[in-house]
């Protein structure tokens, strides 16, 4: 999708559950966005055209849902 749209930056945003060890859990996020950032970057997108945001841990989305990493096009 990144080659499909090269004008396009690409926002990963990293989530985690809330367990109780809140500076656990935000480590999680980070470390998820950064990951997949990495792998996007290993695969050719440009480092510049990425951007990590991890987000606050909840369990709002559910147990499941808490555990992810979204990937979205941003177009400028």
């Amino acid at each position: 999708m990144a080659a499909k749209y090269p004008q396009a930056d690409v926002r990963v945003e990293g989530y985690a559950r809330a367990n109780g060890d809140l500076s656990a859990d935000s480590a999680l996020a980070i470390d998820r966005a950064k990951l997949v950032a990495q792998q996007l970057s290993d695969d050719g997108v440009a480092a510049s055209r990425i951007s990590q945001h991890p987000r606050a841990p909840s369990n709002a989305d559910g147990t499941v849902g808490a555990r992810r990493v979204e990937i979205e096009f941003v177009s400028h």
